[in-house]
């Protein structure tokens, strides 16, 4: 793990010094970059309040692993909202499957439901993890996304996310990445990994840490200071 952040970190200062590539809002692309990516439905409607259409979602984005190999290590598919844990592995396989994802969900919603104009508020908000600690932190922020909007209790309860995935069994068609998982998290497996994560989750309950952090919604470096003035 340290060897990765470490490599980040050089990739971080040669595009700094370099000028970084910028896109719409402001989103910055480091190459082998953890990414935490949301998007919201147009004017925030609740166009993914029903499971149908959450479905469909999940079965876009895992097209989008299919064909990009996009490497998932976490998601959630809110009923207004979507968050995603990327990491990069080349400078196409984010937007390429990003727009799968949305352009597909938008055209098909809108078919089903004799709907015309945007499905999508803007293009998808997106920051760079930088450190582990912070990685760990977006991790659980978006497994207890559900229960912050008082949906559930467990976010095992709640069908569409990286948790029920890795804890329900699911045997087919797996979004998540669970080897990058293990590896960019820093662990020497995957039970391993889910011991602590559970452990992690269950504080969090306990100690009632559900609220709101504004910085994982903003187009953001998050975990640096190399754009801090000495």
């Amino acid at each position: 793990m340290m060897v990765l952040l470490k490599k980040l970190k050089y990739n971080l200062l040669s595009n700094f010094e370099k000028g970084f590539t910028m896109v719409r809002a402001c989103r910055a692309y480091v190459p082998g970059g953890v990414y935490h990516i949301t998007q919201r439905c147009h004017k925030k409607e609740f166009l993914l309040q029903y499971k149908k259409d959450r479905d469909r979602y999940r079965s876009w984005l895992y097209q989008a692993k299919t064909r990009f190999n996009l490497i998932i290590l976490n998601y959630m598919i809110t009923s207004n909202h979507i968050h995603l844990l990327i990491k990069d592995n080349n400078p196409y396989t984010l937007s390429k499957g990003m727009a799968l994802v949305a352009g597909c969900m938008g055209r098909e919603y809108n078919r089903h439901n004799n709907r015309r104009g945007a499905f999508w508020e803007d293009r998808y908000q997106l920051s760079l993890i930088e450190e582990e600690e912070y990685l760990f932190r977006c991790f659980i922020y978006i497994d207890l996304n559900m229960v912050r909007a008082k949906e559930v209790e467990h976010p095992i309860e709640w069908q569409h996310c990286g948790y029920h995935d890795i804890y329900s069994n699911r045997s087919r068609y797996h979004i998540l990445n669970y080897k990058e998982i293990v590896s960019t998290l820093g662990y020497s497996s995957l039970n391993d990994f889910k011991l602590h994560h559970q452990k992690l989750v269950q504080s969090a309950l306990d100690v009632d840490k559900l609220i709101r952090e504004p910085l994982w919604t903003e187009n953001k470096i998050i975990g640096h200071d190399l754009l801090k003035k000495p």
